[in-house]
């Protein structure tokens, strides 16, 4: 039996009622570690999907706010975070996350993590399972230019951004493209 006691203290894993730590990164205790108090085999690597946008402020913030409601509502061993792939925030970006992904979020009675919009990094891409851009069209050439190779390693959505399609639009079609890469994950976990 492994006591959080006997682990190195590196934030990673998950601490059960029980004073039980899994040492793996990112891990998701099952039933298993619950009702026996051991870590067994049982115990599940949590794979991360990243999202990636522009400025990380509306659509990619509402993908993982709304990835990681579905992921936990369904027991899925997958976590989202979002990344923004400009450098420097838009001026037209006030607040932490968009007013339009606020209110749908809200609609959804999801209450986002509450953060600033984040800039991509190399390890944020190393560390994910699954990379989503939001839009290839507007997201493949900054990813060529600031992380080469990734354009290739990435997957693309066609959501359209405020300046294009009315919000309306964009979160329906992101909702039900973050349903459909539910059970997608789902099928990956079988």
């Amino acid at each position: 039996m492994i006591r959080e006691s006997s682990m190195p203290s590196q934030g990673r894993g998950f601490s059960l009622d029980k004073g039980i730590r899994c040492g793996r990164a990112r891990c998701l205790p099952s039933r298993t570690h619950r009702a026996s108090g051991r870590l067994t085999r049982s115990c599940m690597k949590l794979r991360q999907v990243l999202f990636l946008c522009t400025g990380n402020y509306y659509r990619s913030r509402f993908a993982e706010e709304m990835f990681n409601h579905e992921a936990r509502r369904t027991g899925l061993n997958w976590r989202a975070s979002s990344r923004g792939l400009a450098l420097e925030p838009s001026p037209e970006n006030v607040g932490a996350i968009s007013m339009f992904a606020l209110q749908a979020l809200n609609d959804r009675s999801i209450s986002p993590a509450e953060r600033f919009p984040v800039v991509c990094m190399i390890d944020d891409l190393e560390s994910a399972d699954r990379v989503i851009a939001l839009k290839e069209a507007e997201h493949r050439l900054i990813l060529e230019k600031r992380f080469p190779g990734w354009e290739n390693r990435t997957s693309y959505w066609h959501v359209d951004d405020i300046d294009v399609a009315e919000p309306a639009d964009t979160i329906a079609t992101i909702d039900q493209l973050v349903h459909e890469l539910i059970k997608d994950c789902q099928k990956d976990n079988g």
